[in-house]
């Protein structure tokens, strides 16, 4: 499952200015959305920076200042981005006038950034060879360790649960990579699925005695409370069309 980063540019918001007359506030032109800092990429966190500003009579930005940040990458992200945009300048009167503006970014990692922070290693990764179907092994894999899904916080004391289809390869380790959700109902279990299957640890999956990667389907539940709603957790789930 192949994700990408995503970051979210809030309102723009211009500071008042007492002035009698007709005034307009600046408006943006061209936009630049500030790339997702490299230095916390490992992270997988989500923050915030606000800068304040002067969109001169030119529209061009002059003093952008870093007012506040979650993170001071997240800050200097927003500053490098902030100093190519353009605007319709701030008018009073009809005339172009100087006026300071106040701007947030939001800043959100890539599920499958969030994924390799929590899991603590990289789960997603490049394979150069044809992984072999379950069916085509010495035997079924055979679980070593099956940690428990996390649960949503959003969802805490709401007693709602999931059964999510994931569909994963199985390396020569033993370890999950490139989790796929095949079926779900609700967004919010995907990151809490996904998770759930890259802690499995299997014995390595054996092909004419050899250690191979490997295909295979899992049923993770995602559940509150102490006793999963299904029968296990891991095991061949048919897809929709019965197959």
């Amino acid at each position: 499952m192949k994700f990408r980063s995503t970051f979210l540019v809030a309102a723009f918001i211009a500071l008042p200015i007492l002035l009698l007359g007709q005034h307009t506030n600046p408006a943006p032109l061209d936009t630049i959305t500030p790339l997702y800092p490299d230095a916390l990429i490992e992270s997988g966190k989500d923050g915030v920076a606000k800068l304040t500003f002067v969109v001169n009579k030119k529209g061009l930005v002059e003093d952008p200042m870093v007012t506040e940040a979650s993170e001071p990458e997240f800050g200097d992200a927003a500053l490098v981005a902030i100093t190519e945009w353009r605007f319709k300048p701030a008018t009073f009167d009809g005339k172009p006038i100087s006026q300071k503006v106040s701007l947030p970014f939001q800043f959100t990692a890539s599920p499958e950034n969030k994924l390799n922070a929590q899991v603590g290693r990289k789960v997603f990764k490049m394979i150069d060879v044809e992984p072999v179907r379950t069916r085509d092994l010495d035997e079924r894999p055979v679980v070593v360790e099956k940690p428990r899904a996390p649960y949503p916080p959003a969802l805490a004391g709401s007693g709602l649960d999931e059964r999510v289809a994931v569909n994963v390869t199985i390396g020569p380790d033993g370890k999950v990579y490139n989790p796929e959700v095949l079926d779900m109902d609700r967004p919010i279990f995907l990151i809490p699925a996904l998770v759930g299957a890259a802690g499995y640890v299997f014995e390595p999956p054996m092909k004419d005695g050899k250690p191979v990667y490997c295909t295979f389907e899992m049923t993770i539940w995602v559940y509150e409370g102490d006793t999963p709603p299904g029968r296990g957790e891991t095991g061949r789930r048919p897809l929709p069309d019965g197959s």
